[in-house]
């Protein structure tokens, strides 16, 4: 039987009215009774220290007003989280609220311990958050928001511009030319050629230019496309669809780059290969921009250099997508006192001052779109005596325009996606490494550069890669 009209109306009225009347009697309740939030995070100690300040804050002002109380606690471990999801003999409670990647919330999930935090959200609270930020917290079977939102990382180009300035003046390049990867695998490949013009005596030791710091990243953001996504995922099971072409596309501008030895990854971290002189740019995290180094230690050689920051390349005509790691919480099932509590300290946690002021000395963005202006960043640098260093400052700066064009990748949880990452980090990286040394064993040995890669560009070696690539894949998701 179909409601009238005004009948609907009415129910929707009365929903209204029933779900207001219930937050007001949470927190009048609550002024009565307070309520303690217990937190568990894993936040490194900058973030650290930050957090239980904003926490502090909190308890003082907004906390103190409605009968909130948030107490931090640190853990060292997922497996401290497990036992006490387990309620094993010696575990602790589960807390209130709790920083988790979203790939560990499926455990969460399958236990049924976690609360649809959307519920204590209104839509236009929900509509003030980058829709992408929100969407990858939607990991309930049905899309309930199961992970909120604090702080987000991403990618940007970083350069060493003392060395780039030498390079630009003798050649003609222009930053601008590295807006794209097809732009930035010829400068690469430039800077080669100049650097081994500078030692004529020794044949092919021209160096590399460039670091790529997730592979995973360049695959995955690049097979993006309507129709060209390399995983699809339906009822968190992932299916594998390599599109060949997309495939070729990467395979040329990093295997080929890489093996040829325009593109290096060498040191644990690309920042530690601009800091030894291997590379002069990376493509890497914002949150790992503090650590791009203030000097060059090629052998005895030291000096001070100076960076530059853009946006990372993109694929000329390709997606305009860029990637993001999300740290988030997960609200623990509870009274609905408590998990109101809980919402009510993230949503004041994510507002922009506070949001800002917890992750952008590390390197994160704000959550919120309203954040992304250099005013308002300016503004908590200064009134809340921020540490933020200079290279983190300029990216956070660079990342903002990905807000204003919408191009944050929602990224999405599926089972076996642990072994999935390892695939996409890993299969091609190791290929091309191992490539490369025999590319140089071949050159000690009399190659020119042609000679020693010429087996390796074929299309039947690219085509050995694309199916045991595929086949790897297909093993952890079909």
């Amino acid at each position: 039987m179909r409601l009238g009209y005004e009948k609907k109306i009415w129910l929707f009225i009365m929903s209204a009215v029933l779900l207001s009347n219930s937050g007001c009697s949470s927190i009048q309740t609550m002024k009565i009774n307070p309520v303690t939030v217990t937190v568990w995070h894993d936040f490194n100690s900058t973030q650290r220290v930050v957090f239980e300040e904003l926490a502090e804050e909190f308890n003082g002002t907004e906390g103190k007003e409605q009968g909130i109380f948030v107490a931090v606690y640190g853990y060292k471990d997922v497996e401290a989280i497990s036992a006490a999801l387990d309620q094993e003999a010696g575990s602790e409670a589960m807390p209130s609220l709790i920083s988790v990647s979203a790939d560990f919330v499926w455990e969460f999930e399958e236990s049924g311990c976690l609360a649809d935090i959307s519920q204590y959200l209104s839509e236009a609270e929900i509509s003030g958050y980058v829709d992408a930020f929100i969407d990858a917290g939607r990991l309930g079977r049905n899309g309930e928001l199961r992970l909120f939102p604090i702080a987000i990382a991403t990618e940007v180009l970083m350069i060493n511009k003392t060395d780039w300035d030498l390079f630009a003046a003798e050649t003609g390049a222009m930053l601008s030319q590295l807006g794209t990867r097809e732009g930035l695998a010829a400068v690469a490949q430039s800077y080669y050629e100049w650097t081994d013009d500078r030692t004529p005596d020794i044949a092919e030791d021209g160096r590399a230019f460039y670091g790529q710091e997730s592979v995973a990243s360049l695959l995955l953001n690049d097979s993006l496309p309507p129709g060209k996504e390399l995983l699809r995922i339906n009822d968190r099971q992932a299916g594998m669809q390599a599109d060949r072409n997309v495939m070729r596309h990467i395979w040329d501008f990093y295997y080929t780059s890489y093996i040829k030895g325009y593109f290096k990854s060498f040191g644990n971290f690309r920042s530690d290969d601009v800091r030894s002189g291997e590379i002069v740019a990376f493509t890497g995290s914002t949150a790992a921009s503090m650590f791009f180094p203030q000097e060059t230690e090629r052998g005895t050689d030291h000096y001070p250099i100076d960076y530059a920051v853009m946006p990372a390349p993109l694929f000329a005509g390709g997606s305009d997508y860029i990637a993001q790691a999300e740290t988030g919480m997960a609200v623990v099932k509870a009274s609905q006192a408590e998990e109101y509590a809980s919402v009510t300290f993230l949503k004041w946690l994510t507002e922009d001052e506070q949001n800002i002021t917890f992750g952008c000395p590390s390197g994160y963005l704000p959550v919120k779109e309203s954040a992304y202006k250099k005013l308002k960043l300016d503004l908590a640098i200064v009134e809340r005596e921020l540490d933020v260093t200079p290279q983190t400052y300029e990216s956070l700066l660079t990342a903002f325009q990905y807000g204003e064009k919408g191009s944050f990748n929602a990224g999405q949880v599926f089972a076996r996606g642990s072994d999935a990452a390892m695939i996409l980090e890993y299969h091609l990286q190791e290929k091309a490494g191992a490539d490369r040394q025999t590319v140089k064993a071949r050159i000690a040995g009399g190659m020119s550069l042609d000679e020693a890669t010429a087996g390796f560009l074929s299309e039947a070696e690219f085509e050995s890669w694309y199916q045991s690539f595929c086949a790897a894949l297909e093993e952890v998701t079909d």
